[in-house]
Parts: C-alpha cells; sequence; structure tokens
C-alpha cells in the first residue's frame, strides 16, 4: 500500500476506461472494432480482480481505495458495465468486497455527502451509484420473471451479484433510506410460488430469485426501520407466510427468520396479528425435527408475547401451553447439550414462555 498500489491501479482502471471510450468512438471503421472478447475489457477485468484481492479483508486498504475516489471511478465506469456482463460481474464482486464489514463505504455509495443532517445533490436527483443498482435490480428481475428468456443463466448470475452487494449495503443507513424511498421491496410482494408443475429450469431460476430477495431482507430485518419498512410493504408478510410452507429448507428458514425479525418490531405486533396464519405456524413449526426452526419459532413466539396483550390471548387458544412440555423433550429435555446452542435457544424460550403465562394467571 506503501508503493502506492491503490493509486496506480485506480489509474490504470481510469486509463483502460478512456481506451475503450475511444474506441467505441471509431464509427467510421464499422462495427470491427466490438470484438466478442475485448482484450481492454479482459485487462480491466483482471486489474478488478487484482484489487479485489488487494482489499479483502483489509480495512486500511479500504480506506484508501474510499480517499482515492474508488467509487466515483467505478461508478463513471458503469455504462460499460451495462453492456459487458463479465465486466458488470466483476464490479459488483469489488464493491461487495469494498463494503463487507466497512460501512463507510456503503455510505459513500449512497451518496453521502459525510456531513450529519445534510443531503447532496446526487441523492436528491436520484443519480447515486446505489440508484444505479436499484434500477439494475429492477431490470434484472423483470427479467428474470420471463420465463421466455434465453439468457436466464447470465441474468440469475447478474442478480446474485448484484444482492450480494445490496446485503451488505442494507446493514448502512443511509443505504436503507433510499431503498424506502424507491419502493424497492415491492418487486417481492408479487413472487410467484414454485408450482409443481412448473419446468425444472424455470423452478431452479424462482427459487435462485426468491432466495436472493430473503438474504436481502434478513439483512434488512435486523434493524428497527428495516422490520417496519418491511411490514408496511402490501403483500410482503403474505408472502413470507407463503414461503414458510415451502418444501425448500432453505426457503422455508430463511422466510422464518425474517419473519422472527419481524416479530422484534413492537408497533407492528398488532398487523402482525391480523394475520391468524402466523401464529399458527408457529406453534405448528415448535415440533418440527429440525431444533433451528424450534429455536426460530419459539424466539418469535417470546417476541410476540412481549409487551402485547393481545398477543397472549391469541397464543393461548392455539393450545400451547400443552405444547411446551412436548417441546422440552424435543429439544434435550431439562439437561440440553451445551454444544447444540439451538437447543439451548428452546430450552431457555420455553421457560420464558412457560412464565409468561404463569404470571398471567
Amino acid at each position: 500500500m506503501l508503493a502506492g498500489l491503490v493509486e496506480s491501479t485506480l489509474e490504470r482502471i481510469k486509463h483502460l476506461h478512456v481506451q475503450l471510450n475511444m474506441n467505441s468512438l471509431q464509427l467510421g471503421k464499422g462495427s470491427s472494432w466490438k470484438k466478442k472478447e475485448d482484450p481492454l475489457v479482459t485487462e480491466l477485468i483482471k486489474v478488478l480482480q487484482l484489487l479485489r484481492n488487494f482489499i479483502h479483508c483489509s480495512p486500511p486498504v479500504k480506506a484508501a481505495c474510499l480517499e482515492s475516489g474508488i467509487v466515483d471511478v467505478l461508478h463513471k465506469l458503469w455504462s460499460w458495465c451495462t453492456v459487458e456482463t463479465p465486466l458488470l460481474i466483476e464490479v459488483l464482486r469489488l464493491l461487495s468486497s469494498l463494503t463487507a464489514q466497512f460501512p463507510k463505504a456503503s455510505a459513500f455509495i449512497a451518496g453521502s455527502s459525510g456531513v450529519p443532517g445534510s443531503v447532496s445533490r446526487a441523492v436528491q436527483s436520484g443519480s447515486t451509484f446505489l440508484h444505479s443498482l436499484i434500477k439494475l435490480t429492477n431490470k434484472t428481475n423483470s427479467k428474470l420473471q420471463s420465463s421466455t428468456s434465453t439468457e436466464l443463466d447470465s441474468h440469475l448470475a447478474v442478480f446474485r451479484a448484484l444482492f450480494n452487494l445490496l446485503s451488505n449495503l442494507a446493514l448502512s443507513a443511509e443505504c436503507r433510506g433510499v431503498m424506502w424511498k424507491t419502493n424497492f421491496l415491492q418487486p417481492f410482494s408479487s413472487l410467484k410460488p414454485l408450482k409443481s408443475g412448473t419446468h425444472p429450469k424455470q423452478r431452479s431460476i424462482t427459487r435462485g430469485v426468491t432466495l436472493c430477495w430473503l438474504g436481502l431482507l434478513v439483512s434488512v430485518t435486523f434493524f428497527t426501520d428495516g422490520q417496519q419498512g418491511v411490514v408496511k410493504t402490501p403483500g410482503v408478510v403474505e408472502v413470507l407466510l407463503e414461503l414458510s410452507g415451502a418444501q425448500n429448507k432453505q426457503l422455508k428458514e430463511k422466510a422464518i427468520l425474517v419473519l422472527r425479525n419481524l416479530c422484534f418490531h413492537g408497533v407492528s405486533k398488532p398487523v402482525l396479528l391480523v394475520n391468524e396464519k402466523l401464529l399458527s405456524l408457529l406453534v405448528d413449526f415448535t415440533t418440527e425435527n429440525s431444533t433451528y426452526l424450534r429455536a426460530l419459532c419459539l424466539s418469535a413466539l417470546c417476541s410476540l408475547l412481549h409487551n402485547c396483550q393481545k398477543a397472549k390471548v391469541s397464543l393461548k387458544k392455539t393450545g400451547i401451553l400443552n405444547k411446551l412440555d412436548e417441546i422440552k423433550l424435543l429439544s434435550g429435555g431439562e439437561q440440553p447439550t451445551m454444544e447444540d446452542k439451538y437447543s439451548k435457544m428452546c430450552h431457555e424460550n420455553i421457560s420464558i414462555l412457560q412464565k409468561m403465562f404463569s404470571e398471567q394467571k
């Protein structure tokens, strides 16, 4: 880093970008300038890979990249990313490495001016790098919903790379703020459930898209504003409940994890309890073979019951009290093994539920 690798690498990216632009202006030479594999794009990808390896798990290098204007350099390169898929994926991977456990980078991508209380012009005009990412995500999502597309695998690879980055960005308050203003979560509520008669290829694509969305929702719902934003988005809770009954293990576990996170938001509890399916689903899963699912659902029930009389009354009607001893046996009895943290979580939450109901008496 002291030898100036960050600065020289970014200068090389700028130089290659200029060369790409110059080549693209050679219209008089016909279409011969646009080769199948442009050596400039290939070199650019290698330079980006070098930079990604250099910043991996290194906060000082990431800070140096930000000071040298990496976000601005990559944003200016974005128009080329939209026509060169391999370049796009490499830029997204680099940004994912940059933003991993480094919230300052996420704020830069969201267009933060760095001054508390102030809003940059880019944010006001909707021209930040994050806005570009959101637009591409919506566009790619629409392409993946079309079963007639001949490039589904390519679109899904881009979609996954986008959501890996967005899951990092969602940990930043500035980025979540932009997501709410652009109604970013709305497409999730229109996701179509997997049907038994669907072509295997389309089922695989739909499953991949849904897992991407759920991964993002997990990140978003670890924060109070995220929990509120998800509950306020029409149709999202209903889709989550539907996915909780999916046969695919990953879909089911992530959907229930998101629902569990939502149960922690006090103001949203009455809204969640309006859907009668939620409580019955959580209670049913408390006797699942999966210790992890039992732990999630018991944690969700404890959260719902905390300072919520309506939840206590509704939950009592489900007969959960009679099931608690059975659930305790499933989770290792009175003395769960210390090695299994989820069995221990189950045991602790069962004790909390029993105490809550005994206090009510």
